[in-house]
């Protein structure tokens, strides 16, 4: 089962000095990694989304605060949970931000708006065979950012993120393969302007349970 939290900044009534007071319940090491980002709205989405991540723990019937403690990363800055079955991702894009959780080993989300990118922007980073798959397509932009997404989903549940090549990612349909490890891949509609794929390391058809946060006040209530 995987559990997915998403919300659209627009649509909540969202006051930036609300979220501020949020920081001091965070951990130490993730209030600092939150300030570090000195754009605002960067900052905005990274405490949305660890509010997200509160919100479905307790929602699992988890003591939020406690897994909040709980949070590590390893030697390639990807997060997890000490002493817990549990894994998580989170990812957002312009208006939208998601966090992905499931009793599965690892997991990874990543979310795209869909905007215009011209092909000279992203030779560098496809293989050639991948490069005309999107040539091909009658939704060139959204072709990319369904690859894109799923490529970074991959990286995200394998840990190295995008310090590992992206053209080292090879995708089949479903199915995609980093090194010798395979992930399996589920798209998630939120929108028609966005593309979102998550990627396990599970086999068999994951059912998603999917809840969109309409007001903000679910999420500083749920401390």
């Amino acid at each position: 089962m995987i559990y997915a939290f998403y919300l659209q900044r627009s649509k909540l009534c969202l006051e930036f000095e609300q979220l501020e007071r949020e920081i001091n319940s965070f951990p130490t090491v993730m209030r600092n990694a939150i300030l570090k980002h000195k754009n605002r709205a960067d900052q905005e989405a990274n405490i949305l989304g660890k509010l997200l991540l509160k919100y479905g723990f307790i929602q699992l019937g988890f003591d939020g605060n406690a897994l909040l403690q709980q949070l590590t990363t390893d030697t390639n800055g990807k997060p997890s949970i000490a002493q817990s079955s549990l894994s998580f991702s989170i990812s957002h894009s312009d208006d939208f931000i998601i966090c992905v959780l499931t009793s599965n080993p690892s997991i990874g989300v990543d979310i795209e708006k869909i905007t215009p990118i011209p092909q000279e922007e992203y030779t560098f980073l496809l293989r050639k065979d991948e490069q005309i798959q999107i040539a091909q397509s009658s939704q060139k932009d959204r072709a990319f950012y369904q690859l894109w997404t799923q490529k970074e989903a991959c990286l995200k549940a394998d840990g190295r993120g995008l310090s590992f090549p992206l053209e080292n990612v090879f995708i089949s349909h479903d199915i995609a393969s980093v090194d010798t490890t395979i992930w399996y891949l589920e798209e998630l509609l939120l929108s028609d302007a966005y593309c979102c794929t998550i990627a396990t390391n599970t086999k068999r058809q994951n059912e998603i349970v999917k809840q969109q946060i309409h007001d903000i006040n679910s999420l500083l209530s749920s401390y």
